[in-house]
C-alpha cells in the first residue's frame, strides 16, 4: 500500500465495508477509472504472467490484443505451493514469493460451466479450467474453478464475472496466460479460520470451510508431491500447454527483443 502511493496517477482506497460488498467495490472502480480503458483485476496474492512477459511489455501486449481484435485474455489460475509444509512456509515482505512457492500441479481439465449475466440477467456459458492441486488435495465437491480473466477491455456491454473467473461479450484472444496464485505460505491456516468465522467469501466461505476440514485432519499438510512440477520461467509453462502464444505474437516478441538489445 506504501509503495503504490507513491506511484504517479495511482489512486488507493481502504473501506471498512463487508468483503461480501467487494464486487460492486470493483465495479464501481472500474466504471469510474477503467472505461474503455484496458483494466488488470488482480487479488494481492495474484501474479499475471502471459507469454514472452520478459521482452514484452503489458502496452505491447494491450495493442496486439488491440490489432488482433480481442478484448479479453484468459488465464488459468495456477495454484503455487512449496515442497515443505505449508505450516513451514514463511515470506518475508519484498520477496519474489515464486522463489519460496515454485511448485505446481500441470495437469487440468477444461470444462463448460454456467455464469450469470447481472446486466443482463441472462446466464451465459464460459470454459473454464479445473483439477490441478486444488482438487488432488481438497477434493473436487464441487469443482474448483481455476479460470482467471486479469486482462479485458472494459468497453460497453462486457460483464465480468463475480471473481473475475469469467466474462461475457469479450472476444477472447487466442493467447493464453496464467495467474499464478501464491496463497499457500504459513498464514494460510491463521486465514482460514478467520475467514471460516467471517463468512464473507462467495457461499458463507464455502471453499475456506473445506480448507479447514482438511486441515483438521491434517494439520502439517503438504501439497507437495511426486507429480510436483518445479517452476523454471514462462517458457516451461508454454511448453507445457498451461500458456498458449501465436505465430504473431512470437514475432512481435522477437521483434521487441531485437530493438531493446540494440
Amino acid at each position: 500500500m506504501a509503495w503504490v502511493s507513491t506511484v504517479p496517477n495511482a489512486h488507493v482506497f481502504s473501506t471498512k465495508d463487508s468483503y461480501r460488498n467487494h464486487y460492486y467495490w470493483c465495479e464501481h472502480f472500474l466504471d469510474t477509472y477503467g472505461k474503455d480503458h484496458w483494466c488488470v483485476v488482480v487479488d494481492i496474492d495474484e501474479l499475471f504472467f502471459y507469454p514472452n512477459i520478459e521482452s514484452v511489455s503489458l502496452k505491447d501486449l494491450c495493442r496486439f490484443l488491440e490489432n488482433t481484435n480481442a478484448t479479453a485474455i484468459h488465464s488459468l489460475f495456477l495454484d503455487v505451493y512449496a515442497e515443505q509444509s505449508i505450516a513451514q512456509t514463511p515470506y518475508k515482505q519484498g520477496d519474489n514469493p515464486l522463489n519460496t512457492l515454485c511448485f505446481f500441479d500441470a495437469q487440468y481439465q477444461e470444462i463448460p460451466y454456467w455464469f450469470m449475466d447481472r446486466y443482463k440477467a441472462t446466464p451465459y456459458f464460459f470454459s473454464v479450467f479445473t483439477g490441478g492441486m486444488r482438487e488432488r488435495v481438497f477434493g473436487n465437491d464441487p469443482p474448483p474453478i481455476l479460470s482467471k480473466v486479469p486482462l479485458f477491455k472494459n468497453i460497453g456491454g462486457t460483464y465480468l464475472s463475480q471473481g473475475m473467473h469469467a466474462i461475457n461479450d469479450a472476444t477472447l484472444s487466442q493467447l493464453q496466460g496464467v495467474v499464478f496464485h501464491t496463497k499457500f505460505l504459513s498464514d494460510f491456516v491463521n486465514k482460514v479460520e478467520e475467514e471460516c468465522q467471517r463468512e464473507e467469501h462467495y457461499n458463507k466461505a464455502m471453499r475456506y470451510k473445506i480448507y479447514q476440514k482438511k486441515l483438521k485432519t491434517a494439520p502439517d499438510i503438504h501439497l507437495y508431491y511426486e507429480g510436483s512440477t518445479k517452476f523454471k520461467d514462462p517458457n516451461q509453462l508454454v511448453e507445457l500447454g498451461l500458456m498458449k502464444t501465436t505465430f504473431e505474437f512470437e514475432e512481435l516478441a522477437q521483434l521487441t527483443f531485437l530493438d531493446g538489445s540494440k
